[in-house]
């Protein structure tokens, strides 16, 4: 029963990010005086793919949940993780990176509601030098961990 709040978690996450982080990427090249198409929208999905070496990527999973029965809530812990790539200069490649945390950060607390699909989104944190996938020096991968509350129906 509770996989149905699962998949509507990550469900909303992903519509947020998906919809929401073209347009901050092209918000972040026009406030550092980049140039246009310097940080492409991610390819989004919704599920876990470590070996997928498709860059930027935003993978959206679950980590597990919890239920709330007196509210009758279910909190379920999602995982978000940006990869990107960069040519030889590493300062570069880390700086880019930074710009897709600082866009993926501004299309979810745009709205903690997720678009109104859920009562809560909070964010918990964030972790960088995750390995994935080609673990080259030039591939950077960062992780989010939030909790997106999902409303249970009467019954379950």
């Amino acid at each position: 029963m509770a996989a149905r709040y699962v998949e509507q978690a990550v469900d909303a996450l992903y519509a947020q990010i998906n919809t929401n982080i073209a347009s901050k990427c092209t918000t972040i090249e026009t406030e550092r005086s980049l140039t246009a198409g310097d940080l492409p929208a991610p390819t989004v999905i919704k599920y876990e793919a470590s070996k997928l070496n498709t860059v930027p990527l935003v993978q959206i999973f679950e980590d597990g949940f919890e239920g709330d029965q007196r509210n009758g809530l279910y909190f379920v812990n999602c995982r978000t993780v940006l990869t990107v790539k960069s040519d030889a200069d590493l300062a570069a490649g880390e700086l880019k990176t930074r710009r897709y945390v600082d866009a993926l950060m501004r299309a979810v607390l745009a709205d903690p509601t997720l678009g109104g699909l859920s009562p809560q989104c909070v964010f918990n944190s964030a972790s960088a030098h995750v390995p994935v996938g080609d673990e080259s020096d030039t591939r950077f991968g960062y992780e989010f961990s939030w909790t997106v509350a999902v409303q249970s129906t009467i019954g379950g």
